[in-house]
């Protein structure tokens, strides 16, 4: 059986678990530990008090991407609250 071909599937997962107040602090700290946790595939944000993480990651269906994402930020720590789905249309 032929393994699926492993293409690019965008997402962005909200992070929470963050005191209002350090929101910012929080932030920078976050796009630190993405940093020296080598996702290259992930793009912290800041907006309207609330931390998004933005990726672009490569797996053979959205289901696989959004698993191995969330393992990942789980490992560093981090809490998702949220996760969004851009469908990408040719």
């Amino acid at each position: 059986m032929a393994t699926p071909s492993r293409i690019d599937h965008e997402f962005t997962l909200t992070l929470g678990g963050f005191p209002k107040a350090g929101t910012k602090a929080a932030f920078r700290e976050i796009a630190e530990i993405l940093i020296v946790g080598t996702m290259h595939d992930a793009a912290p944000t800041l907006r309207d008090g609330r931390i998004y993480v933005n990726f672009c990651r490569k797996a053979a269906t959205i289901r696989a991407a959004v698993s191995s994402a969330l393992r990942d930020v789980e490992r560093l720590g981090l809490t998702t609250v949220n996760i969004e789905i851009h469908i990408i249309h040719d």
